[in-house]
């Protein structure tokens, strides 16, 4: 089994969707999600995981980060073979979130 540590930068959107999406033989366990406002004012975050066993479930929901903040989410969370890391913000493309993870394939 290979592990590489890496990370991808994300503009997270005004609808649900995924910033993340383990491939079909991967595990990825994510190390950090950090977002940060880049609005005027607050902006509220969802961060939902979609499994394809069906057990969803938000890891946030509707948090507000006030503007020019950051919010850092730090807790490990693993994606199996096509799960996804979905997130949403309550106005479009005025966060920028950026996620650190392990692949394992």
């Amino acid at each position: 089994m290979a592990d590489t540590l890496t990370g991808k930068s994300y503009d997270v959107t005004g609808s649900l969707a995924a910033a993340l999406t383990a491939g079909g033989s991967e595990t990825i366990t994510l190390v950090n999600i950090s977002v940060q406002n880049n609005h005027t004012a607050a902006v509220d975050l969802d961060v939902f995981i979609d499994r394809t066993s069906g057990d969803d479930g938000y890891v946030v929901k509707s948090f507000s980060i006030p503007q020019g903040d950051t919010f850092e989410l730090t807790g490990k969370y693993i994606l199996n073979s096509s799960d996804a890391l979905q997130m949403m913000g309550s106005v479009a493309n005025k966060l920028d979130a950026t996620l650190s993870y392990l692949v394992q394939t």
